[in-house]
């Protein structure tokens, strides 16, 4: 069965017009006026705590999802499902299937991860590249608006018609060189922040408990930390 590793957006609470609450999304979305050709970001790879077997967290950068049904994004995953974390790198078209990396591809606690997403028309480049020393890209093909980039910690569901994981206990994560082109020049995710086309999303589980959420990032385009709440 594919497992899905995100819920569009379109879902969500839209709380104000630089707010949102997402079941499984926490980070940032930038909206722009015309289509985004790029979007990019780093993160040092927290390690994660396992409470239970199911637990999971998502650490990715993509395009689309805001408002729409599509998503092109590529990250690491922390699976609990053996009862300590297991990292694997992946990307997916989503509603694609995910595609997971060869092991070859190892993520490890405190490798620094970058990952990029590039659009041409339909034509969509996905990267990542590891401290570690590796790098992998792969070129695909998806109609898609583009018409939002993310920078994302999220809970994955169980499976397409189940109930979200627990979100594993991965304390802080920091994004950097998070920046995003909509057809002009890349530009820092400060700069988004102008006009409210910078969206700040908190993650809510039942009963309206925090999950996670993310600081402001500062218009230099300084790191922000999304922040690990309850499972």
């Amino acid at each position: 069965m594919v497992v899905p590793y995100l819920v569009t957006l379109a879902q969500a609470s839209r709380q104000s017009p630089t707010s949102a609450t997402s079941p499984n999304w926490a980070g940032y979305v930038a909206q722009a006026q015309r289509p985004f050709t790029a979007v990019e970001g780093s993160w040092v790879q927290p390690a994660v705590a396992c409470n239970g077997s199911a637990d999971a967290a998502a650490f990715w950068v993509g395009l689309d999802g805001f408002r729409d049904a599509t998503v092109e994004q590529v990250g690491v995953k922390a699976s609990c499902a053996t009862g300590r974390a297991e990292y694997r790198s992946w990307w997916q078209l989503w509603p694609g299937p995910v595609h997971f990396l060869p092991r070859a591809y190892a993520v490890h606690p405190s490798d620094v991860m970058h990952a990029s997403v590039t659009r041409s028309g339909t034509t969509f480049t996905l990267s990542l590249r590891s401290s570690a020393g590796w790098s992998f890209s792969t070129v695909r093909s998806a109609p898609a608006d583009s018409s939002s980039a993310e920078w994302i910690a999220s809970s994955p569901p169980a499976c397409r018609t189940c109930g979200f994981t627990g979100l594993a206990n991965f304390d802080t994560v920091s994004f950097a060189r998070a920046r995003a082109a909509d057809g002009q020049a890349m530009q820092s995710i400060g700069s988004f922040q102008r006009d409210n086309h910078l969206i700040s999303v908190t993650m809510i589980g039942p009963g309206g408990v925090v999950r996670a959420r993310p600081d402001p990032p500062c218009r230099t385009g300084s790191p922000f930390v999304v922040t690990w709440e309850s499972p």
